[in-house]
């Protein structure tokens, strides 16, 4: 067995999301991951003392990297709509990549769960003045939510199975952000 001092948070961070990719939610118990990094329990709990400690911190991880992706995508164009665009097709590909810690991230009702606020809301700032070059700054908040409510809510309904009618579902994404995103300018003025 490692020496407990070999485990450290971000490792035991990491584990636990694979941990969760794998096996859903449930299967991320401290337990499960302790097993995993060849150690007793009790070494996990100086780091996270709970449970729900640890997937507040899951949950923080996926918030930040998965902005991060967007704002990087939303980078490699100038105009404001295209950016948008960009950090869309973004959100879909990490949830894509990381899928049930988007669900859990973005799905959980439960405060305790959900990631820091205040890092998650200084986060999206950039991404919220994208939409107010498109939008004007009175709706930018708006916007954005609703941007995310678009892009959340297509991405948890395909990787649950819910569209069963065929097609390709890339481009029915990127069709229903092109709607979103044109409201946002007519709007916008």
């Amino acid at each position: 067995m490692p020496f407990p001092r070999q485990v450290t948070a971000e490792g035991i961070l990491v584990r636990a999301r694979e941990q969760l990719e794998q096996s859903g939610p449930d299967g991320a118990s401290l337990a499960s991951i302790a097993a995993a990094l060849r150690v007793r329990p009790p070494s996990l709990y100086r780091y996270y003392p709970s449970r729900t400690a640890l997937i507040r911190a899951i949950n923080t991880l996926t918030v930040r990297e998965h902005i991060e992706a967007m704002e990087r995508a939303a980078g490699q164009v100038d105009d404001a709509e295209t950016r948008l665009l960009y950090a869309a097709r973004a959100f879909r590909d990490y949830a894509h990549a990381w899928p049930a810690s988007v669900l859990l991230a973005y799905g959980s009702s439960d405060p305790a769960l959900q990631a820091a606020a205040a890092e998650a809301e200084q986060r999206v700032l950039p991404l919220q003045a994208i939409v107010a070059e498109v939008a004007g700054a009175q709706d930018s908040l708006t916007g954005l939510r609703g941007l995310f409510a678009i892009c959340f809510g297509f991405v948890a309904l395909e990787l649950n199975g819910v569209f069963r009618r065929g097609g390709d579902l890339a481009q029915a994404y990127e069709d229903a952000v092109r709607m979103y995103i044109s409201g946002l300018r007519r709007r916008g003025g």
